[in-house]
């Protein structure tokens, strides 16, 4: 200390240069100050400070040291080269100038202001120990290499989350029943590792949600810290929309089942990492919306539903099951089960060759009789009629219902006024053996009709034709060969 404050005219100029005053003017990072306002700056980053005071010339240059002293006091031990002023900002009172500080080593307080002029075999001057002309370094507490990974990291769980979310969550739990029942080996393993998990509904949303917004935080704070703001906004923007958004949910929509089950394990422990904050958000959500609802399908959605699933289908034809679904009452609770016959030769035909060889070999059957033999829905029977084979049975308007409903009154009446009358009628599903055999019959019938009864029934039967022709006849086929007869 003798040595510093030995008066050397020799090596330092006694003139009356002298700083008051230092500002921070510009800073790769935000600035802090203690509390007596001595500012920290950023080791080995560029800062822009202005210096406030009298006499100052243009070729002058400062330096900093980590000892204190008093004002003309010579610096010993220099911590850094000199920096020289910004020359067209100069003043004899204020300039401005660039500097670059190490960190602080422990037992150093502070940097303090050290001035010269521009000759070099002159000392700097020591400007003080007062607070307004120190200036303290930190350093980063994570080191550059260890950022660039946590920031890789934070984005590679950045994605993770936001596939899960879409990837699990778009799954509900009786899809993933379904397939613990009916999938393949893999997926029923997948959905098995997935279920208890899945259970827990909004516990696993809110741990999930919060996982993927701490991760992105941590990105961009470290991000900032390595780069200017701007370029930090605009960096993390484009990378989490493109790696930690868009690309996950997409791979996540199509194979989202083989990603929650290979990383359960992860979202097992964010479940638990999270748990003091996403279980009580859960629970308030579960009071407020009540239990999870799966996915609802009207009988509309329903049968939409299966007509996408099942074209194509060569066994069962999309309309096999949509016609069984028009079948269905509003308060059916238990569907009819569609099953294949036991006849292993007829189980290779499809409902559509089986109906239109039945039908070739007795055009005589009725849709329910079809349905019987089948074993096929009704519904299912009359829409293959309709769609491959042109047979549309028409429903009756209101007009055609009256009328049979007076031949029937009418044909009640003749039976009460005649006993015998049904004596004299062949049966509808009678069987003949011939061409012959129904002529003799029809015959005989006719013989045994008197004058009177014959044209009664010829008159009955013009009136019913001349309402129903055409109306509700099954086919185009049909209708032809009975205007050909």
């Amino acid at each position: 200390t003798s040595l510093q404050r030995r008066n050397v005219p020799m090596l330092y100029n006694s003139s009356t240069l002298r700083v008051m005053g230092i500002r921070l003017e510009a800073s790769s990072s935000g600035p802090d100050f203690d509390d007596e306002g001595v500012p920290e700056l950023l080791a080995n980053r560029e800062h822009t400070i202005r210096l406030f005071g009298d006499n100052f010339t243009p070729n002058m240059t400062i330096s900093f040291t980590t000892d204190s002293g008093s004002y003309n006091d010579h610096c010993d031990m220099i911590a850094v080269r000199g920096f020289h002023i910004e020359k067209d900002t100069y003043l004899s009172t204020t300039v401005v100038v660039k500097i670059r500080l190490p960190p602080l080593v422990a037992g150093q307080n502070a940097f303090y202001l050290c001035v010269k002029e521009h000759n070099a075999s002159l000392l700097y001057i020591h400007q003080g120990s007062e607070s307004w002309l120190q200036i303290k370094t930190y350093e980063k507490p994570v080191p550059v290499w260890a950022a660039i990974c946590i920031i890789f990291i934070c984005l590679s769980f950045s994605a993770l989350f936001s596939g899960l979310n879409l990837g699990l969550m778009s799954m509900g739990k009786t899809d993933l029943k379904i397939l613990c029942n009916t999938g393949t080996a893999r997926e029923r393993r997948y959905a098995q590792a997935i279920q208890p998990v899945r259970a827990t509904g909004n516990y696993l949303l809110c741990s999930i949600l919060l996982g993927n917004v701490f991760v992105n935080s941590i990105f961009t704070i470290l991000l900032d810290d390595l780069t200017s703001g701007l370029i930090a906004v605009i960096f993390s923007t484009i990378a989490i929309v493109m790696f930690g958004e868009i690309t996950p949910q997409a791979v996540c929509s199509r194979h989202g089942l083989a990603v929650g089950a290979n990383t359960i394990w992860i979202t097992k422990f964010v479940m638990v990492l999270t748990f003091p904050l996403s279980y009580p958000i859960a629970k308030f959500l579960d009071c407020i919306l009540g239990e999870e609802i799966g996915n609802v399908y009207t009988r509309e959605r329903l049968k939409e539903l299966v007509k996408k699933k099942c074209t194509g289908m060569n066994v069962y034809p999309a309309h096999t099951f949509l016609n069984g679904l028009n079948g269905l009452k509003r308060d059916v609770k238990r569907p009819k089960m569609i099953r294949a016959p036991d006849d292993p030769q007829r189980q290779n035909l499809t409902d559509i060759e089986r109906i239109g060889k039945l039908i070739r070999e007795d055009r005589r059957l009725s849709i329910r009789g079809l349905a019987e033999i089948t074993v096929i829905d009704k519904e299912c029977v009359r829409q293959i009629l309709h769609e491959s084979f042109n047979m549309v049975p028409k429903l009756l308007t209101l007009e055609q219902k009256e009328s049979r409903m007076n031949i029937c009154a009418d044909i009640q009446n003749n039976i009460d006024t005649d006993p015998g009358l049904l004596d004299t009628v062949t049966l509808k599903r009678t069987r003949f053996e011939s061409v012959e055999a129904v002529k003799a019959k029809a015959t005989e019938g006719l013989n045994q009709l008197t004058e009177a009864d014959f044209q009664h029934c010829f008159q009955q039967s013009k009136s019913r034709m001349e309402r129903c022709r055409g109306e509700y006849i099954e086919g185009e086929k049909v209708a032809t060969i009975i205007g050909n007869e």
